[in-house]
């Protein structure tokens, strides 16, 4: 039978009639300087993954911009494609104009960017085809204020 007493970790065994003390050295918990290096060790650990949040949203931010003003220049160029060879839409030569379209579009609010497009005749020059260069350019400011833009490049043919 063992029975502890008081606080400094004594232990009585009793054997038959005989009984043995025994002072135990054992340390329950933790000390204080254990728990302020876990805890700076936690919160090292924490601002790196703060970091890495702060990281990841701009990135999300970025991609979304970068998808919005895609899909912003992709609609002008079907628009543009699917106008004939001769409309006065695609005889702006060398100019580049804006496309007024506003609202949302394809899912997409055009608030924050400018479209525009730019026709090039013949070019590049092709023996006996009538080729006319479409080029389309959406720019918009990035949440840094950096700008930015897609290009795209489509050729139609009479």
């Amino acid at each position: 039978m063992r029975e502890r007493a008081g606080v400094r970790g004594i232990e009585k065994l009793r054997l038959g009639g005989i009984t043995m003390i025994t002072i135990i050295n054992k340390q329950d918990g933790f000390s204080l300087l254990e728990v302020l290096i876990a805890l700076v060790i936690l919160a090292i650990g924490l601002l790196a993954v703060a970091q890495m949040q702060i990281t990841a949203i701009k990135g999300n931010a970025f991609g979304s911009g970068m998808t919005s003003a895609s899909s912003l220049a992709a609609n002008t160029l079907e628009r543009l494609m699917a106008l004939p060879y001769d409309d006065v839409q695609l005889t702006t030569y060398g100019n580049w104009l804006p496309d007024n379209i506003t609202g949302v579009e394809g899912g997409v609010n055009n608030a924050g960017y400018v479209r525009e497009y730019q026709v090039e005749d013949n070019t590049p020059p092709r023996l006996g085809i009538q080729m006319k260069q479409i080029t389309v350019r959406v720019v918009w400011t990035d949440s840094n204020g950096r700008p930015r833009n897609v290009t795209m490049v489509t050729q139609k043919t009479q």
